[in-house]
């Protein structure tokens, strides 16, 4: 009887967390940071183990991102991903990412793309937890700390190769497709980026099609006509609406808007759409990628006559003197690439 009692009880315990932990997710969606902060606590509090805890810390790594805490949310990662035996260094030096993608060609030795999509299925729950927490922390890592990016995503294609594929895999070969394009190898590349899409379709990783859309974009347009890669950025923003990838659905807005800039749409029409578009990502609460879509959009109303001063990012949507202390301040380089960037380009 005292087991017996003893199991209902585990299994209550077990449903009252994961009612909070979906709790806190939806505070985090809804924007309501404070009582999101308010059910993670009691959740890490009462939970026993570590996988107990690794879903609210997923939540809290989203909220600090959509909060702009991009730091927050890699230290945060970093010290999960220790807990599960994954261990990064705070600050990657380029020995470390030479070594680190030599492992990684090592394990690939002679499998070619096609070869990975008949791994096994991955059933480890702590490499699970493990893949799960690199996913989420990719977007963060990449403004504050880049050189943990292919540290990332070589670590999540070992664990798939060595330990089967799991949905956040498709993830892994995009990321990794697009570390590899990098060093001129765009034909693997394109091919690890058929082979995320794929092992999408495959897991049916609905949650995951967003960003997998979003990734795959990176490559593929060097293979194919940008403007049909234009499709895949507004799918990646409506599965992002439907699914609650809240940041990779403004991901996928800003993205097309940018290609859209850069496939040689017609400015006025496109003015409009990114007025739209920078009004969505605004109600998702997506700073950085609201801040990148508004470099863009000021570009265009400089091009088409709606700036004092053309060559300068000052005027109706953005306005650099305001907004570099404020790119600086949180280290989002990326920001200021787009910004040097276009002003190059303006110039």
């Amino acid at each position: 009887m005292k087991l017996l009692l003893d199991r209902t009880l585990d299994r209550f315990m077990n449903d009252l967390r994961s009612l909070y932990v979906e709790a806190a997710e939806a505070a985090y969606l809804s924007t309501d940071f404070e009582e999101m902060e308010r059910l993670t606590e009691i959740v890490l509090k009462q939970a026993k183990t570590l996988l107990d805890k690794v879903k609210v810390y997923e939540v809290c790594i989203q909220a600090y991102w959509a909060e702009n805490k991009h730091l927050e949310a890699v230290k945060t990662a970093l010290r999960v991903l220790n807990l599960l035996g994954v261990v990064f260094p705070a600050q990657p030096s380029l020995a470390d990412i030479m070594l680190t993608l030599e492992e990684t060609q090592l394990v690939l030795t002679g499998k070619a793309p096609s070869d990975l999509i008949d791994l096994p299925t991955m059933t480890d729950p702590i490499a699970l937890a493990a893949m799960q927490i690199m996913t989420i922390v990719w977007s963060p890592a990449y403004i504050t700390v880049n050189e943990l990016i292919p540290l990332i995503a070589c670590k999540q294609v070992n664990l798939s190769v060595t330990q089967g594929n799991a949905p956040e895999s498709a993830f892994a070969y995009a990321n990794y497709g697009l570390i590899i394009c990098g060093r001129g190898q765009i034909d693997t590349a394109y091919q690890l980026g058929q082979l995320a899409l794929h092992l999408l379709e495959r897991f049916n990783a609905k949650k995951l099609k967003a960003k997998i859309y979003v990734f795959c974009n990176f490559v593929k347009h060097l293979k194919e006509h940008l403007r049909k890669v234009l499709l895949y950025k507004l799918e990646a923003y409506q599965s992002g609406l439907e699914t609650g990838d809240f940041e990779f659905a403004a991901g996928g807005a800003m993205g097309y808007c940018m290609m859209s800039y850069l496939s040689g749409r017609e400015l006025v029409e496109l003015e409009r759409e990114q007025e739209t578009y920078n009004q969505a990502i605004a109600q998702l609460k997506q700073e950085a990628f609201l801040h990148w879509h508004q470099i863009f959009w000021q570009v265009v109303l400089n091009l088409i006559g709606r700036s004092e001063e053309p060559s300068c990012l000052s005027g109706e949507v953005y306005d650099e003197r305001k907004m570099v202390p404020l790119h600086l301040k949180v280290t989002d380089r990326t920001a200021m690439l787009h910004l040097y960037t276009n002003k190059l380009t303006l110039c």
